[in-house]
């Protein structure tokens, strides 16, 4: 239309506007699931060098508790929540903005890209409206560590505009590379990069063109290089799960994954967080063969009356290839997960862009309403009501409990589920109820696939046995955590605890040697093999761990604070107050401790420093009952004298 008001800047800030807009409600949310471990517990909070380093040469980060070779090689994810961290602290709102702001840039990548490679401008925009508001797509950007996928999308999206950009203005060339290793560094995934060139170039071009090709080139080499490095530096090229599938249940069961994300496309109702599926018992399991059937049939389906032929040939293709990497040929951690479909999602708005274009001037009776294409009106609509619901689900990703309570209430057999419920139980100090959890997400069904991070649950649960009071319980769970991932620290120090409370010092005493054997540098080890011999009795070798610890990091006040105690016990009272004075430079607001200055100043017969340090606990805690009467007792004999 000669007179529409459809232009690129027009579509570019209806696309962003609507992407910040539907994602808006998601900012109030907190750390969730992996965020704890991600950026709670600063895996991928890159701090010194040496982090910087292991970013680029190792695994971020290991939830599978396995040793097989592989993992998660995201330096660039890592560099994003560390500039996030310097920023914003521990503050989550902070993290989904950043979160929120790529969806929206990787929106208008998308719709520039297509904008420069469909013949339909409407298409395009569409596609990118419907992109932009999709519920499907909550996991991946109202839940801060699905960031990874979106870094790896801005990467493809932004290498894919400027490549084709390039053609016009070839100083984009390498720009476009730039953000292809952008994307590599963010998120295995971005590797297809290549193959969505070819789709796109093919798509404007009509044609299988020797020409335009040979600019691909850069691209394979470029795969090829990273596929080397990443090799060379994890030692394998999946994500360290050593479980794998036969064929003849693999090929049934994926196919049934696929059905199923077909169907969260179409309808995107009844989105959860649960990963677990049901493997298919034969090749001939009927649910496969209906899965195939719907799938077989989308296709017949789009290819025959979804519009202009080559951009539902390119739809098709780039949902095809989008989804290579998530098919388990190499195993993966999670064998299902709406995340997943960040990437494919694209070719399926593509199709149904192309299919409104279509359908609804000619349903409409005219091409346009007003200024505005009739086929842009409904896509619009349509992404109303998408974006509608996603604003719905957003809010879902508020906590740990409002997540997983919601999974499970729509997916009951939810094993990571489960361990999470039971972990944010832990945190508000509900034992009893995290024991249950814990339990519950440990009961593996047979028959099921799911991913769990089993040796973190055995830990997690031995350690709420241990609040319970149940040591037995809580050894036997340390011990299955150890036999599954040998040299797990968590579940090697819980052991210790629940020996040494068990009344088997000796045996506590062996893990932490055991450890040392391999790390002679191990603080915490040095530290909690002193606490042992302190209850042992054994100052001289108390006070030898806890001077290892103070060699390794003279900060530890605890380390000071215990290195008194045992000093004192010893008769060296001159050393016990260098000690507490020690740990009184690292923290001067620790009422305890002045307590024990004024205490031991007191047994030395100094009562005016002993007098002083006991007024001082005292102005930091006005409840501290000891400081207390042991000031009155020194003012009592002062008055007496």
């Amino acid at each position: 239309m000669s007179n529409s008001i459809l232009n690129i800047r027009n579509g570019a800030f209806a696309v962003i506007a609507l992407a910040l807009l539907v994602y808006a409600n998601s900012l109030g949310g907190g750390f969730v699931w992996a965020d704890h471990t991600v950026i709670g517990d600063g895996r991928a909070i890159l701090g010194s060098a040496s982090d910087w380093t292991r970013a680029f040469t190792q695994p971020l980060w290991d939830f599978t508790g396995s040793d097989s070779p592989g993992g998660y090689f995201r330096p660039i994810a890592a560099a994003s929540y560390t500039i996030d961290h310097a920023i914003w602290g521990m503050n989550p709102f902070g993290y989904h903005l950043t979160n929120v702001l790529l969806h929206a840039f990787i929106s208008l990548f998308l719709f520039l890209a297509l904008a420069r490679a469909l013949p339909s401008l409407p298409v395009a925009l569409i596609a990118a409206l419907l992109f932009a508001t999709h519920p499907v797509h909550t996991e991946a950007v109202a839940w801060i560590s699905g960031r990874t996928g979106l870094l790896a999308a801005l990467g493809i999206c932004a290498s894919l505009f400027f490549f084709l950009e390039s053609e016009r203005r070839p100083g984009f060339f390498g720009l476009s590379l730039l953000f292809f290793a952008f994307g590599l560094g963010a998120k295995e995934s971005a590797v297809l990069t290549p193959l969505l060139l070819f789709l796109l170039v093919w798509a404007k071009c009509g044609r299988i063109s020797l020409v335009p090709y040979k600019r691909l080139i850069p691209f394979v080499v470029l795969t090829a290089v990273y596929i080397f490095y990443r090799q060379w530096a994890l030692g394998g090229i999946g994500t360290g799960s050593a479980v794998s599938i036969p064929p003849a249940t693999l090929v049934p069961t994926m196919l049934r994954v696929l059905g199923g994300y077909l169907r969260l496309l179409l309808l995107p109702i009844g989105l959860h967080t649960n990963d677990a599926v049901f493997l298919s018992p034969s090749v001939f399991d009927p649910r496969a063969f209906f899965s195939l059937a719907a799938i077989a049939g989308f296709v017949w389906s789009a290819l025959k009356y979804g519009g202009e032929r080559r951009t539902v040939v390119l739809g098709l293709l780039w949902t095809g290839v989008a989804l290579l990497p998530f098919l388990n040929l190499v195993p993966l951690l999670h064998f299902r997960a709406e995340r997943l479909l960040y990437l494919p999602s694209i070719g399926f708005v593509i199709v149904i862009a192309a299919a409104l274009d279509r359908w609804v001037p000619r349903l409409a009776g005219s091409p346009g309403f007003g200024r505005v294409p009739s086929s842009v009106l409904a896509g619009g609509v349509l992404a109303l009501v998408l974006g509608g619901m996603t604003v719905a689900r957003n809010p879902v990703w508020k906590n740990d409990r409002t997540l997983f309570e919601d999974t499970i209430r729509k997916s009951p057999y939810a094993p990571e589920a489960r361990y999470m419920l039971g972990y944010d139980a832990y945190q508000k100090g509900n034992y009893p109820e995290a024991v249950q959890h814990f339990s519950e997400s440990l009961r593996i069904d047979p028959n099921a696939i799911a991913f769990l991070p089993t040796p973190w649950a055995l830990a997690n649960l031995g350690y709420a046995f241990q609040k319970l009071g149940d040591s037995a319980s809580a050894a036997r769970a340390f011990q299955r955590a150890i036999q599954i991932f040998p040299n797990m620290e968590r579940a090697e120090f819980g052991l210790a605890l629940a020996r040494q409370n068990l009344g088997e010092p000796d045996q506590a005493i062996a893990i932490y040697r055991s450890v040392l054997t391999r790390i002679p540098e191990h603080e915490d080890a040095h530290y909690n093999l002193g606490i042992v011999y302190e209850s042992m009795d054994s100052l001289a070798r108390a006070e030898e761990c806890y001077r290892n610890v103070l060699a390794i990091n003279p900060s530890r006040k605890e380390a000071h604070t215990n290195l008194g105690s045992v000093l004192a016990q010893m008769g060296r009272g001159e050393e016990a107050l260098a000690a507490y004075h020690a740990a009184l430079h690292q923290d001067a607001m620790d009422p305890k401790l002045h307590f024990n200055v004024g205490l031991l100043y007191a047994r030395n017969g100094q009562s005016a420093p002993a007098m002083q340090a006991l007024t001082d606990a005292l102005a930091l805690d006005s409840t501290f009952a000891d400081a207390r009467e042991l000031l009155e007792f020194l003012q009592s004999q002062a008055d007496e004298q």
